[in-house]
């Protein structure tokens, strides 16, 4: 199984650079295509895919290891604790892209960029206005903040696997978290909400912040016209004051 899976990787690998590449068996687990990319699918390691610029070292050497560059490259590493994304971050860290929006030869990918992840860690989201339609302000926004609950929980664990988790996946699980219920949010903010096909339902936090900002502006104008209220007793009173003022010297 894992010769016929490095045979794929090599084909695929070699459609990739082109026929015209050297193709070199070092060893009997790698085979080098070029000058700069190696190809592993070793049983010893149960790493599939190499690049010689980066190496995580032991024990983050049993995964997947991709990457394009050499002085300055990017790259993907999988395995099985973690995923691991690096790039330069000179255009931004990663770019998500909607695939149908680059069709066509020449097609800049900036214009089908739906998200990215800055040079500091900060996440976009394309927020155009042209690219939005039928738009409204968000109405009795204060009412529906209000319905919202606000609590505090652990992640269930899965005690068959407990023993089999990771320190750091123990640690998150022992953590108090807070949050929102996402079948509580569907009930006042439903666009909040997206289920899956196998009926869990997630929650996009995001989403919510118009609401708050709305909300708040709602508050806001609320404690303004108390305010104006307040002010308007204020002087009343003090007409009055001076009023059984008069009265007393008359």
């Amino acid at each position: 199984m894992k010769t016929i899976k490095l045979s794929i990787l090599v084909i695929g690998l070699l459609i990739t650079i082109g026929l015209n590449a050297q193709v070199t068996i070092t060893d009997a687990n790698t085979v080098k295509l070029g000058a700069t990319l190696n190809v592993v699918g070793s049983s010893a390691t149960g790493q599939y895919g190499q690049a010689l610029g980066t190496s995580f070292g032991t024990p983050y050497d049993k995964g997947t290891l991709i990457e394009a560059g050499n002085n300055e490259s990017g790259g993907l590493y999988m395995d099985g604790d973690k995923v691991v994304i690096w790039s330069p971050g000179d255009d931004n860290l990663v770019n998500f892209c909607d695939e149908d929006n680059m069709e066509g030869s020449g097609t800049d990918f900036h214009q089908a960029i739906i998200a990215y992840i800055d040079g500091e860690g900060y996440y976009f989201q394309v927020s155009d206005s042209t690219k939005k339609e039928q738009i409204s302000t968000i109405n009795s926004a204060l009412s529906k903040m209000l319905k919202l609950r606000g609590v505090e929980y652990y992640h269930k664990r899965n005690n068959e696997n407990a023993s089999k988790d990771s320190e750091a996946k123990n640690k998150f699980a022992n953590e108090k978290k807070s949050g929102f219920l996402a079948q509580e949010v569907e009930t006042v903010v439903p666009e909040a909400v997206a289920t899956n096909v196998a009926g869990i339902k997630f929650v996009n936090y995001q989403a919510l912040i118009p609401f708050l900002v709305e909300a708040m502006k709602e508050q806001q104008g609320q404690i303004e016209q108390l305010h104006q209220e307040n002010s308007a007793m204020r002087d009343d009173i003090e007409q009055i004051k001076q009023a059984l003022k008069l009265s007393k010297i008359k």
